[in-house]
């Protein structure tokens, strides 16, 4: 494995803002969730559910969480090519290993985070649900595998969306020069970007960012293409702005 990587995982684990992200983002989706926390406690689920599983499928389904997770999940890995760049750790990290190692590491850190912020937080989101919704033996015997899977099916698709906001905002930051633009675009781009399109372009649920992260209207299949073909493309803009600073500086 790529040293450089294995040292990038270290100083992102190790950094405040993957867990600040990952708490963000639980408060979020649990806050988020309003009067259906009191509906799931009271309300008979079809059989086959779980409760705490609905409650946490739930919590990822909150408009909060998508205006939440584009800056929560740039914390931990998308400021570290310009903390490099600016420290002047970049040069002597190269001289180490190469340029190429150096740029997939740092490319790779953006995606591993991206989706390790959603893991960390559906996985919290399970544990305090099952605390507060303790699980009797009918629901156990009962259970189909369906909830299971949508709440898979749904983890993956944030998992897809933090990724793309990890490496936009690594892009952004390496562009403009400055570590805090890479906290902050994502979610502007989010924000500016599904507004526009909610308004003028309703008709083309499919381009729109929202869309990506909440699924209202179009299938899974055709997300998760646009989702892959858009983190192929904030990839390659990554390492554009990368090897393009290192011949220029």
């Amino acid at each position: 494995m790529n040293r450089m990587y294995q040292v990038d995982c270290k100083r992102g684990l190790c950094s405040t803002g993957f867990y600040v992200g990952i708490v963000l983002c639980f408060l979020a989706g649990a806050f988020g969730m309003g009067e259906m926390l009191e509906y799931i406690s009271e309300t008979v689920l079809p059989e086959g559910e779980i409760r705490f599983l609905s409650a946490a499928y739930l919590a990822l389904h909150t408009d909060a969480l998508t205006y939440v997770l584009p800056i929560a999940c740039t914390l931990a890995a998308s400021g570290m090519y310009i903390e490099d760049l600016q420290s002047g750790t970049l040069y002597y990290s190269i001289l180490r290993t190469t340029k190429k190692r150096y740029y997939t590491s740092k490319i790779l850190s953006c995606i591993t985070f991206g989706i390790l912020t959603v893991l960390a937080t559906v996985l919290l989101l399970m544990v305090v649900f099952m605390l507060m919704f303790p699980t009797d033996k009918m629901e156990i015997q009962n259970f189909q595998m369906e909830s299971l899977v949508y709440l898979c099916k749904r983890t993956v698709i944030l998992c897809m969306n933090s990724s793309l906001y990890a490496l936009l905002g690594g892009a952004i930051a390496g562009t403009s020069n400055n570590r805090y633009m890479a906290y902050a675009a994502p979610f502007i781009l989010y924000y500016v970007i599904s507004t526009l399109f909610q308004a003028y372009l309703s008709d083309y649920p499919l381009l729109n960012p929202k869309e990506w992260m909440l699924l209202r209207i179009s299938p899974v299949c055709r997300v998760v293409v646009v989702l892959a073909v858009a983190n192929v493309l904030a990839a390659a803009c990554y390492l554009f702005v990368m090897e393009r600073r290192w011949t220029h500086e």
